[in-house]
């Protein structure tokens, strides 16, 4: 008789809480722990990733994943020097490449052939470039408060930045939600 999954975990007001788990990335300054949350039944193979913003982490998300976890299995990582994960040796290390890594690394660990990702601001720039690469497991995405191109005054002092040859790549349906800070076209190619 085979056995059932564990059932998700619940508080005391029957709300249903995260589990806590944790992997291991590796970058040049050598392996760093990194944090997750994860909601719903563990078998379930119909996952959802949710990824934080920048200044932000994975607890960001426990309205939605509270309400996708009855359905889902729901996913909030923090990302490295964020929320429970470890820092990285140096600012130097903390780039698009290191993060797209160890989000590689959970996305492995998940063992599932495709998955569905929220991502609000950066972690919307991760999934678009996870969902633009080839044999890519994101089936849908969801960009939050970001788009291919994001205004200089969301970013001080850095300069606007430009993803079309990135956007131009991803095949899956997506969804964008604007926020105050987010443009999908600049003024000069809208007008």
């Amino acid at each position: 008789m085979a056995c059932a999954a564990p059932l998700p975990a619940h508080a005391a007001n029957g709300l249903p809480i995260p589990r806590h788990g944790s992997y291991r990335g590796l970058g040049v300054g050598g392996f760093h722990r990194l944090h997750y949350c994860d909601w719903g039944r563990r078998d379930n193979p119909r996952v959802v990733v949710c990824v934080h913003g920048y200044s932000r982490h994975a607890r960001d998300f426990d309205f939605l994943a509270r309400a996708l976890s009855a359905d889902f299995r729901v996913i909030c990582p923090d990302l490295a020097g964020r929320g429970e994960s470890d820092w990285l040796g140096t600012a130097m290390e903390y780039s698009f490449p290191q993060m797209l890594a160890d989000l590689n690394v959970l996305l492995s660990r998940l063992d599932v052939t495709e998955v569905d990702w929220v991502g609000t601001s950066l972690g919307g720039l991760l999934g678009m470039y996870l969902a633009a690469q080839p044999g890519t497991p994101i089936r849908r995405l969801v960009m939050n408060d970001v788009g291919a191109f994001v205004l200089s005054d969301s970013l001080p002092p850095l300069p606007s930045l430009y993803f079309w040859d990135v956007w131009n790549k991803v095949r899956c349906p997506t969804m964008l939600l604007r926020g105050e800070h987010s443009k999908v076209f600049p003024q000069s190619v809208a007008e």
